[in-house]
């Protein structure tokens, strides 16, 4: 009896090619139904490179930046806008992994092109979240996005010859109190909702002060203490993260901004 379906042959053939060739076919098929987009802008994704297109990647124009907060170094390679706001909102409200590893891998170039005299190991500070803003997304989106940056780093150090550097993450800042959405907020108010918001949690003392962070000494002899965020505005967050680690007898060697406004920037 002759076949009522003249392309099962064909699809049979499709099915029983080996699996890896099978996988690509089926991702080529899926490409052409449903092209990629750009992470930010959500046009057409055929001009650029990676995840973001052409218009996107020259409006973002990634490269080293550098300034001072609270006599502390900071670096980043984003200066913020409309571009990399949305990447950051994916990230931080959706829990989008593309987006979210896209700014780790810009923060782990930051500090590994920092310039600074790193040592051995390398101790990462994430800038902490409300008990609220946890809840409601479930999960602590700096967090995660320093062990996305571990990861980076690794990988950055690892084609450097550099595979022997230790990179922790430690979280001793909690948030003492409710906070108003910063968002909402002026520089001004920025300042007055974080001042004495955050506190040094003591059952971290003895691991940092095991790892030799308070002690003196060259880089190359004691942690390099890192705070991590993703944006900074005003300075307000990244300010009081330097205050309460401060207070607390520890003095953070550097900060690492996902991306900075440009007025903080000075080259």
């Amino acid at each position: 009896m002759e076949n009522p379906h003249p392309s099962s042959r064909s699809m049979r053939t499709i099915f029983n090619l080996p699996h890896s060739w099978g996988m690509s076919l089926l991702s080529g098929l899926a490409s052409l139904l449903f092209p990629p987009l750009c992470l930010s802008c959500s046009g057409d994704l055929a001009n650029g490179k990676g995840v973001l297109c052409l218009r996107c990647e020259r409006a973002i124009n990634e490269r080293n930046h550098q300034g001072i907060i609270n006599g502390v170094p900071f670096y980043t390679r984003l200066t913020y806008g409309l571009e990399i706001s949305q990447l950051v909102l994916l990230a931080k409200e959706e829990n989008n992994r593309t987006a979210r590893n896209y700014l780790a891998c810009s923060l782990a170039r930051a500090l590994s092109d920092s310039g600074e005299e790193i040592g051995a190991r390398i101790i990462l500070v994430p800038a902490p979240s409300t008990r609220a803003a946890t809840r409601v997304r479930g999960f602590e989106h700096c967090l995660l996005l320093a062990r996305s940056m571990r990861s980076e780093l690794a990988d950055i150090f690892r084609s450097e010859w550099r595979a022997g550097v230790d990179i922790a993450i430690v979280q001793p800042l909690k948030v003492t109190r409710a906070l108003q959405d910063q968002s909402l907020l002026n520089p001004a108010q920025r300042m007055a909702n974080l001042q004495g918001a955050y506190r040094f949690n003591e059952n971290f003392r003895a691991l940092l002060e095991g790892a030799g962070v308070r002690h003196g000494g060259g880089a190359a002899r004691r942690p390099y203490l890192v705070l991590v965020d993703d944006v900074m505005t005003s300075g307000a967050t990244m300010g009081e993260g330097i205050r309460a680690l401060r207070g607390a007898g520890f003095e953070p060697d550097m900060a690492i901004l996902a991306c900075v406004s440009p007025r903080l920037i000075s080259q």
